[in-house]
């Protein structure tokens, strides 16, 4: 910035992409200007399930109540300091994890911009007090076939 004489706001983030990242986050959020949670990798982490390995695949669900509850730790720490949490990831893109991130208080989706209206109009359609409870009540269910079931009268 010194060579050029231009000036830059660097705001640092932090990816939570691993269990002890998430785990850690309120000691995290004092030093980041964000969280963006990476949903790919952390199911991955705490399902142990290898994500490149296709037999593994059904235990690749974003919706897993261990995967929730991180998420929720995450959020919790990111409002805490005042700082914002975002998802990247299948899971910004999946309806009913749409729903449930919303009810846990993530702030922003990234998603690939063809899914970006839709992604709109379907947080546009949640009721916030409904998605807050299913997502509270999510996270005490025991496995994400149980998560889904609890999500699918939330959606259009």
């Amino acid at each position: 910035a010194e060579e050029t004489g231009r000036e830059f706001d660097w705001r640092v983030g932090v990816m939570v992409e691993t269990t002890s990242a998430a785990l850690l986050a309120p000691h995290l959020a004092s030093q980041a200007a964000f969280f963006s949670i990476g949903t790919n990798d952390l199911t991955q982490y705490v399902t142990s399930a290898d994500r490149t390995h296709g037999d593994l695949g059904a235990l690749q669900d974003p919706a897993n109540p261990a995967v929730l509850e991180l998420v929720r730790r995450t959020v919790t720490a990111g409002t805490a300091a005042g700082i914002p949490t975002g998802v990247c990831g299948e899971a910004a893109g999946d309806p009913a994890m749409i729903a449930l991130l919303v009810g846990l208080g993530v702030e922003e989706l990234s998603v690939a911009p063809v899914r970006t209206d839709l992604v709109r109009w379907l947080v546009d359609q949640l009721d916030p007090e409904r998605v807050r409870d299913v997502a509270g009540r999510a996270v005490g269910l025991p496995d994400a076939e149980a998560v889904r079931e609890l999500v699918a009268p939330l959606l259009p």
